[in-house]
């Protein structure tokens, strides 16, 4: 030490205010410092993503490819004729391809499965509804094992 000078501690150039402790850096950077410095590469990645799975639904399911049940033909007005032993339920082909089928439920019960355009009740048939009973049914179009929407429920009564 100089004679005459005062003995006195001075940091160095930066460090801040005599005394503090610190190595002059900023502190490291936190879980939000992160995503602020990261936000446009977040909504960017976001914004693809989106932008990817729009691309795949319409290439899937969307109008003119896929088998979504939007593009399955809905059968729809069925008509029924009294018959000698039952009805006959039948309907327009709402354009079945080559692979498609209809499914029959009648009255809530296990479908029948065919392409024809029509579907017989009789009164005498084995588990069938007995002669005064009344027989509902709906018809749907299945596609490569798709049911689509099912037609409008028609009922009628068996001749007694």
């Amino acid at each position: 030490m100089r004679a005459g000078s005062a003995s006195t501690s001075f940091g160095r150039s930066g460090s801040g205010p005599v005394g503090a402790s610190g190595s002059g850096r900023p502190p490291a950077p936190g879980p939000r410092s992160f995503l602020a410095r990261h936000r446009v590469a977040v909504v960017a990645a976001a914004s693809g993503a989106v932008v990817a799975s729009v691309l795949v639904g319409m290439l899937l399911g969307g109008s003119g490819g896929g088998t979504g049940a939007r593009d399955i033909p809905v059968v729809g007005a069925i008509e029924a004729s009294a018959t000698a032993d039952g009805v006959l339920f039948s309907w327009d082909d709402p354009g079945l391809g080559a692979d498609d089928a209809y499914q029959v439920v009648r009255d809530g019960g296990l479908p029948s499965t065919q392409r024809d355009t029509s579907f017989r009740v009789t009164s005498r048939a084995a588990g069938a509804a007995g002669a005064g009973d009344r027989a509902c049914v709906t018809v749907t179009v299945t596609r490569d094992g798709i049911a689509g929407r099912p037609s409008t429920e028609k009922c009628a009564e068996l001749p007694r």
